[in-house]
């Protein structure tokens, strides 16, 4: 932590961009103060509570299907109306990159309340597995990663034609077609 002395007994010390860590729903973190401490060990000076905002991550993956309407219900302490989420893609070292975009699909997405957005209907795309991130206003940047978003539904197959009379068979790819 670094700290910087403003004069006058008053030090600043800068805690950084949080982007893990657990926002207890019904507790704070208790900050304290040590002379010279060694690494752990000589905190022993109670100077005060810190509370964290902002959503738990998720305890499973957001799962949403082609053709019904997708929302994304949240857990976490001091979540407010003008939060928002977003779908990410993920390149190869799992690093966010572009908001993926879908037909009737909404991303970004702000809250209809605190805890509940509707990402829309999405009617077509590229089924398989994104990023779903939180954000909180003034957005800066998409910086919590809160876990998995699922698209399940086939990929587009384009136009098949049958002869009445023959066998007939059709192949479909994509994610989640069998549940």
């Amino acid at each position: 932590v670094a700290a910087q002395d403003a004069g006058d007994g008053v030090v600043t010390f800068s805690l950084g961009v949080a982007i893990a860590g657990l926002p207890f729903l019904s507790g704070e973190y208790r900050l304290c103060w040590g002379d010279d401490p060694a690494d752990d060990v000589g905190f022993d000076q109670d100077v005060g509570f810190l509370t964290v905002s902002g959503p738990l991550p998720l305890s499973e993956d957001i799962i949403c299907i082609l053709g019904r309407v997708c929302s994304v219900e949240l857990v976490g302490r001091d979540l407010l109306a003008n939060d928002r989420v977003a779908v990410l893609e993920m390149i190869d070292e799992g690093e966010p990159t572009n908001l993926v975009s879908f037909p009737g699909f909404v991303n970004p997405a702000n809250g209809t309340t605190p805890s509940r957005f509707i990402l829309g209907l999405p009617v077509a795309g590229k089924p398989g597995e994104y990023a779903l991130y939180w954000g909180r206003s003034p957005f800066s940047s998409w910086n919590i990663q809160l876990g998995s978003f699922i698209l399940h539904g086939p990929d587009y197959f384009g136009n098949h034609t049958f002869s009445l009379g023959e066998p007939s068979t059709l192949t479909l790819q994509g994610v989640g077609l069998l549940r």
